[in-house]
């Protein structure tokens, strides 16, 4: 059943839960009133779980950039997702806040097919219409790749997450050239009004490649993996 089917009939249930809970007292049948009411605070509880899910659950995300070539000319980045759907008939799955310095071009997904990519603000909203609904209730890793070009071409570069869904970990990850390797790399957290460098606890280096993993990072703020070449 729908959810929104599912929610009026809890709604409905409510209604005469409480209709009848109020005849039931005005005649002092208490007893039954109290059956009443624990039926009745079940329902809005119900109600309450189907009005709050989200079509899809976000588990968790990890943005990834290879640089190419010594002058940060040519990189590839992608955004890869794990996620559960709660409802039927999701066909269309859209990733907001791509962006970057240069431009970004030839985008790939792993799952259907790219159905249009679209600047809103100064960023990239890219859209994916699937051949087939998400199947319920099963984890689903959904990847969008693309090229970045004139992109890490400064001395200071840095890639910076805009955080705007609830994920339970959130990884960005940057492998550098063989043949250029930064001097400093730094993580960073902007939230409000304060920046915090957590590169100490949450950096790590494996080769050419550094991580910064956060669990659970709040909405509106932003991760930074920023670095000196």
């Amino acid at each position: 059943m729908e959810t929104k089917y599912k929610f009026i009939i809890d709604i409905a249930g409510i209604l005469i839960s409480s209709v009848s809970l109020g005849l039931l007292i005005a005649n002092q049948y208490y007893v039954a009133s109290g059956v009443i009411l624990i039926v009745s605070v079940a329902l809005s509880f119900l109600a309450y779980l189907h009005f709050s899910s989200k079509p899809i659950t976000q588990k968790e995300v990890q943005f990834e950039y290879v640089i190419h070539d010594s002058t940060g000319q040519k990189a590839t980045a992608k955004k890869i997702k794990k996620l559960v759907a709660n409802e039927r008939n999701i066909t269309l799955l859209v990733d907001h806040n791509i962006s970057g310095s240069g431009s970004a071009c030839n985008f790939k997904t792993n799952i259907g097919e790219i159905a249009s990519v679209k600047e809103v603000g100064g960023n990239l909203s890219v859209y994916t219409a699937l051949d087939v609904p998400l199947e319920m209730n099963k984890v689903l890793e959904h990847v969008v790749e693309y090229e970045g070009l004139n992109c890490f071409t400064e001395n200071r570069e840095s890639i910076t997450i805009n955080v705007t869904e609830l994920f339970k970990t959130t990884c960005v990850k940057v492998s550098f050239p063989a043949d250029r390797k930064p001097s400093q790399v730094r993580a960073l957290m902007h939230y409000k009004s304060r920046t915090l460098d957590l590169s100490q606890k949450y950096l790590t280096k494996d080769s050419s490649c550094y991580s910064f993993t956060i669990k659970k990072p709040k909405p509106g703020s932003l991760m930074v993996l920023e670095w000196d070449w």
